[in-house]
């Protein structure tokens, strides 16, 4: 049986050189480092400590009082993930490479959206109390969250759009472009107004927000980052805003009158991304005994690691009513 080295567009080397480059590409496009610390990982599980901040600037009456991590914690633990392809020797004889190279290129996207995916499903299930512990064991969206000093923390918004002060309204499922500005700012505002385990605010130097809304509310949210006016010659707050603002359409979400607002420029993000072993290309390919017994070749792409939920106070759920 010929070696696959013989076709000179579609070596093993070659297939794997795709598949990075794809992930590299795939990367760039993804919203996912926005919102999300990445953390290395060598064992089973790792337990994240303190949900606290860096201690105020302070007068230096007598000793130093150093400050240290919160009691709170949570553990992640990871887990294996693959997925895998077969591809005939037949077509790598025929040099099919476009067809490879679209395959190895949804293999790279795949692995690349993989937390993405993780990630939307800590999203969807942000609220309620059976799913999405936080570090004080309540739902990553909570309207009573506290962290020592901290006072209350309500990173749940209803925002009636009956009441917005806007010429046209339309429904929670299909708000007006000006109804949907003026939510945006409102979960923009709460994030602002947070405080950290000190009494100090947390968000004040915030210039950054990703707003991620599901299918259905991707028109309206996208025109209100494009229209000058939203409403009888009332300018746009979002476009003339100092605050840089980028539009996310999730897919995944199943809301229709909810979207979801998250600091994107803070040092601690909404969401943990552990990793043990980044995503690794492995093949059975040219010489293999799987090549000798199904005259295929097989890429497969592993990783193994784990997301969980991170801090709520740089995030907030608005709900239309």
């Amino acid at each position: 049986m010929p070696a696959l080295s013989q076709y000179p567009n579609i070596t093993s080397k070659n297939v794997i050189g795709m598949f990075f480059q794809e992930m590299e590409i795939a990367a760039n496009r993804s919203w996912v480092s926005q919102i999300t610390n990445e953390f290395t990982s060598n064992q089973a599980t790792e337990t994240y400590a303190g949900l606290g901040t860096v201690p105020q600037m302070r007068e230096w009456l007598g000793g130093k009082q150093g400050k240290n991590f919160r009691e709170q914690s949570l553990t992640i633990t990871n887990k294996d993930w693959e997925s895998t392809i077969e591809v005939a020797v037949k077509d790598l004889r025929r040099d099919k490479t476009g067809q490879l190279q679209i395959r190895i290129a949804e293999l790279a996207e795949r692995a690349t959206a993989h937390d993405a995916k993780l990630i939307s499903d800590l999203i969807e299930n942000g609220t309620g109390t059976t799913k999405g512990s936080c570090y004080d064991g309540l739902a990553f969206f909570a309207d009573t969250h506290s962290v020592g000093s901290s006072g209350t923390i309500d990173n749940e918004k209803d925002v009636d759009i009956s009441a917005v002060p806007v010429a046209t309204h339309g429904t929670t499922t299909d708000p007006s472009v000006g109804e949907f500005v003026h939510a945006v700012l409102d979960g923009v505002s709460l994030i602002q107004s947070f405080k950290d385990d000190q009494g100090e605010p947390i968000n004040e130097n915030a210039s950054s927000f990703l707003v991620m809304v599901p299918t259905g509310l991707s028109k309206v949210a996208r025109l209100a980052l494009s229209q000058q006016m939203i409403s009888d010659g009332e300018n746009n707050p979002l476009i003339a805003d100092t605050i840089n603002y980028n539009i996310v359409s999730n897919a995944r979400l199943t809301w229709t009158d909810k979207f979801a607002v998250f600091r994107s420029d803070g040092r601690s993000k909404s969401f943990i991304s552990q990793l043990e072993m980044a995503p690794m290309l492995k093949l059975l390919a040219e010489g293999s005994d799987y090549e000798f017994t199904n005259n295929a070749h097989l890429y497969s792409v592993e990783k193994c690691g784990n997301v969980g939920y991170g801090r709520f106070d740089q995030a907030a759920l608005i709900t239309l009513t």
